[in-house]
C-alpha cells in the first residue's frame, strides 16, 4: 500500500492550508471557489454527525482535543482532526476515538480524495476530505475539528456546523488574515453558518466579539459565553479545575498550566452545548490521562531524573508569556531553559525579549522554512549532553509545534 506521505508529497508546492501569498484578487477568487467545493463536499460527508468547528488564535488544538475527550468519555464516536501534521504522513492529524488513522488506511482515502478533488486541492484539501470520509465510514457520531488558518477559506469548514467554537484572537498570519484584530475576527467569524451555535472563550476580547456577534446575527446563529470566570479550588485538595452539576475535571498533580484553564472551560461548555441534559456524570483527573486530554506537544512534562523537560506548542508573543507565566508557577525558584526552533525575525525577538537572550536555546533543522541563523545548534547534532553544557538548567522547556515532537523522539526515543 502506498504512505500517505508518498501522495502528499505530489502537492508539496501546496501544503499549507491557504497559500502564503494570494497576491491578486483573481488568485483569492479561484482559491475560493476551490476551497468552497471542498467546503460542499465535506458537508454531504459529515451530514447526520454533529460538527463542531474550533478556531482562534491560540488553544484551537487544546480545545479540540479537551472537547473530543469529554464528548469520547461520554459515550459518543467522535471523529477528530489537528494541525498542523506532526508526522510525515500526516496520520496524527486524523483520530477517531483518540486512534490515529492507520497509515495504509488513510494512503487509501487520500487516493479516493484525489479522484473527487477540483484542480488545484492543497494538500491539506486532500486531508480533511479524506478525513470526513473516513469519520463518514466510522460511524462517527460527532467531528471535532481546528481550523487551520481563519475561516473564510478553510476547508476545514462545512458550510452549516452546528457548533463554532471561539478561543483567543489575536494578530496571526497577517499576510493572509490582515493587520487588525478587527480584520482577523471578521475572516474567522465565516465558519459560522446559517443556525449555527456561537460559544465564545472567556478570552475572546471585546473587539473580536463585538465582530463575531454582529456575523452571527446576521446568519441567525444562537450565542453561548464562557465566564470570564475565576478559579474555584476543591477545599479538601486545590486541585479542582471545572465543576458544574455533571462535570469535574481535576488535577491531582497540579501540573496543568494557568494558561489551559480557559481551554478547559471552553470545551466544558461545549461538552455542556452539544449534550444538554443527556449529558452522563463525569469525573476526569488530568493527572492520570494528561495525554489523551491535551496532545503531548501542546503540554508535556517528562522528568529525566536529572533534569525535567515541557514540551508545548507556543509560538507567538501572546503564547510565549503565557508560557513563562505557567512554568514559573509550576517550576517555582528551579533555573529555567528555553528551546525553539521559531522560523521568522519577529518571533526570533518576541522569544528573547519573553524569555531572556541568557536563557534561549535556537535549534535549526526542524521545517523547511526555518532559518539558517548563527547562534543556531544544528538540530542533528542536538543531545541530552549538549544542551546540559550550553546552559546550566533544571527545566528545559521546548516550544514550536514543529521542533517539539522531533525532539522529544530524538532526545528520549533514540535514549
Amino acid at each position: 500500500m502506498t504512505d500517505p506521505s508518498q501522495i502528499l508529497s505530489k502537492y508539496d508546492g501546496h501544503y499549507f492550508a491557504v497559500p502564503r501569498k494570494l497576491s491578486s484578487l483573481t488568485e483569492k477568487k479561484h482559491f475560493l471557489k476551490r476551497s468552497n467545493a471542498i467546503r460542499d463536499q465535506i458537508s454531504a460527508l459529515s451530514e447526520g454527525m454533529t460538527t463542531i468547528i474550533v478556531s482562534g488564535t491560540n488553544g484551537k488544538g487544546s480545545v479540540t482535543s479537551a472537547t473530543a475527550f469529554l464528548l469520547q468519555a461520554a459515550g459518543l464516536c467522535v471523529g477528530r482532526i489537528t494541525s498542523p501534521a506532526l508526522t510525515a504522513g500526516s496520520t496524527d492529524m486524523v483520530q477517531v476515538d483518540g486512534r490515529q488513522i492507520p497509515s495504509d488506511t488513510f494512503a487509501a482515502y487520500l487516493n479516493r480524495a484525489v479522484q473527487t478533488a477540483p484542480d488545484g486541492a492543497t494538500h491539506y484539501m486532500l486531508i480533511c476530505l479524506a478525513a470526513y470520509s473516513y469519520f463518514r465510514d466510522s460511524g462517527c457520531d460527532v467531528i471535532v475539528a481546528e481550523t487551520a488558518v481563519g475561516g473564510q477559506f478553510d476547508p476545514t469548514v462545512p458550510r452549516r456546523p452546528d457548533f463554532s467554537v471561539f478561543t483567543n484572537i489575536v494578530g496571526d498570519h497577517s499576510e493572509i488574515l490582515g493587520g487588525t484584530t478587527q480584520e482577523v475576527a471578521r475572516h474567522k467569524a465565516r465558519i459560522i453558518g446559517a443556525g449555527s451555535t456561537v460559544v465564545l472563550g472567556e478570552e475572546v476580547n471585546e473587539e473580536a466579539r463585538r465582530e463575531i456577534q454582529r456575523y452571527a446575527a446576521r446568519h441567525d446563529a444562537s450565542l453561548r459565553v464562557v465566564g470570564p470566570c475565576v478559579d474555584q479550588p476543591a477545599p479538601s485538595s486545590g486541585c479542582e479545575i471545572y465543576r458544574d452539576a455533571k462535570l469535574w475535571i481535576s488535577d491531582t498533580q497540579q501540573r496543568t498550566p494557568r494558561y489551559q484553564r480557559p481551554n478547559i472551560r471552553l470545551a466544558a461548555a461545549v461538552f455542556d452545548a452539544v449534550l444538554g441534559d443527556k449529558a452522563p456524570d463525569l469525573r476526569i483527573d488530568l493527572a492520570s490521562c494528561r495525554g489523551a486530554f491535551f496532545p503531548s506537544v501542546r503540554f508535556d512534562i517528562i522528568d529525566t531524573g536529572q533534569e525535567t523537560f515541557v514540551f508545548d506548542g507556543a509560538h507567538n508573543l501572546d503564547s510565549y508569556r503565557k508560557l513563562l507565566t505557567s512554568t514559573n508557577e509550576i517550576f517555582g525558584d528551579k533555573r529555567l531553559a528555553f528551546v525553539t526552533g521559531v522560523s521568522n525575525p519577529d518571533n526570533i525577538e518576541a522569544f528573547e525579549a519573553t524569555f531572556g537572550k541568557e536563557r534561549c536555546i535556537f535549534v535549526t533543522g526542524h521545517n523547511p522554512r526555518c532559518l539558517n541563523r548563527p547562534g543556531f545548534l544544528d538540530y542533528a547534532q542536538v543531545d541530552l549532553g549538549l544542551l546540559r553544557r550550553t546552559i546550566d538548567a533544571e527545566v528545559f522547556v521546548v516550544c514550536d509545534l514543529f521542533l517539539s515532537p522531533k525532539l522529544k523522539r530524538k532526545l528520549f526515543d533514540d535514549g
